[in-house]
């Protein structure tokens, strides 16, 4: 039995393997970077976001393989801040999370407002497990409500390597969990909607249509076609040659 599939579908396997945000030695800019095998890959943000306190932060990473050496199944998403060398957690962002589903690889929160605006915030994503397998997105921004920032407070890490970096701290509560922190059905929600989705494809141009707006309203992980790739799935179809 033989399966030709329209084009829209061969890209599913490269979208996971987006690439993270590298500097001249190729390395992951702004926090520590972690070459761990096995893990979550922070995919987002980067350096070049900017998020207003109050408004909405999101992030996102490339799954866990489900033979790692590590379980990635129980992930928790922190807030963190200061040097690499010495990091500062300031709230949790999400716990509870499947880093191996490859159907939920976003999640979104409500940024918190901090002293400074600044880039100077970054995520750290933890098993649970195993603290040396942790990862890091880069440095991004968290502006004022009206889109002020100030630049970070030093321009180089105490080792000497040229990442600007600066000690940020929550303005609303001392320590704890972002709303809806704990809420990992964020991400999950996410998943199913998007499993929906995609094997509505396989059934009639209707179901397509339904799938499609399953996609547009909140099933965004890396692994889902595109709604551009639905439609042409539902006209193409798939030709099962027996």
């Amino acid at each position: 039995m033989f399966f030709s599939l329209p084009l829209a579908f061969l890209g599913v396997a490269g979208v996971l393997a987006a690439p993270m945000p590298l500097d001249s030695r190729g390395l992951v800019t702004g926090a520590k970077a972690n070459t761990t095998a096995g893990g979550v890959a922070p995919l987002g943000p980067s350096s070049l976001d900017v998020f207003p306190a109050g408004g909405n932060c999101t992030t996102s990473w490339s799954p866990a393989p489900l033979d790692g050496k590590v379980p990635w199944n129980n992930m928790t998403i922190s807030l963190m801040t200061g040097q690499n060398a010495n990091m500062t957690t300031l709230a949790t962002v999400a716990s509870g999370i499947d880093g191996t589903n490859a159907w939920a690889t976003k999640y979104t929160f409500e940024c918190p407002d901090v002293q400074p605006y600044s880039q100077i915030y970054f995520l750290q994503f933890s098993n649970g497990y195993d603290p040396m397998a942790s990862q890091w997105t880069t440095r991004f921004t968290i502006a004022s409500p009206r889109g002020e920032t100030t630049p970070p407070e030093f321009a180089t890490q105490p080792t000497g390597e040229a990442v600007p970096w600066g000690n940020g701290r929550l303005v609303t509560d001392s320590k704890g969990d972002i709303p809806g922190a704990t809420k990992a059905s964020n991400a999950s929600a996410q998943g199913t909607a998007a499993k929906s989705a995609f094997a509505s494809i396989f059934a009639t141009p209707s179901a397509a249509v339904k799938a499609k707006a399953a996609y547009t309203s909140g099933a965004e992980p890396r692994a889902l076609l595109s709604a551009a790739g639905m439609a042409m799935a539902a006209v193409a179809g798939a030709a099962v040659l027996l």
